[in-house]
């Protein structure tokens, strides 16, 4: 996760081409907007909809190409 201050490593979660659960080691305060990268994709633009202590919900601004509706694992 990238926003324009800071680098945050995170495990996604619940992966979908419209959003994920994206997971922190610690908690972490997650901005409204930011950059998302998948493995070697993205950036993907992303929007935070929910956010717990070491989680959030996150929508992305457009959808990501290619990706299957439901990844396996």
């Amino acid at each position: 996760m990238r926003s324009s201050s800071a680098t945050v490593s995170c495990l996604i979660r619940d992966l979908s081409p419209s959003g994920a659960r994206v997971v922190f080691a610690a908690a972490t305060r997650v901005p409204a907007y930011f950059d998302l990268y998948i493995g070697q994709s993205g950036p993907h633009r992303a929007k935070t909809v929910w956010q717990q202590p070491g989680m959030a919900g996150v929508i992305f601004s457009a959808g990501r190409a290619n990706a299957p509706e439901i990844l396996p694992g």
